[in-house]
């Protein structure tokens, strides 16, 4: 009974370690996934925030050519 109970209890301390294994692979998985959602959410908003600028930049150019053409008709219209 002796030699009974000794592979019990190791069987016992064998489960809580690959438990306890479980838990940690499982909090490492946790945090590897939490950690690809922040990069993926930065990185959208960032390209978002890039494709905005652009845009913003392309509407000044364009607004800065109308005023141009503008101011040039203005120029001329009176002699």
């Amino acid at each position: 009974t002796m030699k009974a109970s000794k592979t019990v209890l190791q069987a016992a301390a064998e489960d809580e370690e690959s438990s306890g294994v479980g838990v940690k692979v499982g909090i490492v998985v946790g945090c590897l996934i939490v950690g690809l959602l922040i990069i993926l959410v930065v990185w959208y908003a960032w390209r978002r925030r890039r494709k905005e600028e652009k845009a913003l930049r392309e509407k000044q150019k364009a607004n800065a050519a109308e005023r141009r053409a503008n101011r040039d008709i203005a120029r001329y219209a009176h002699p």
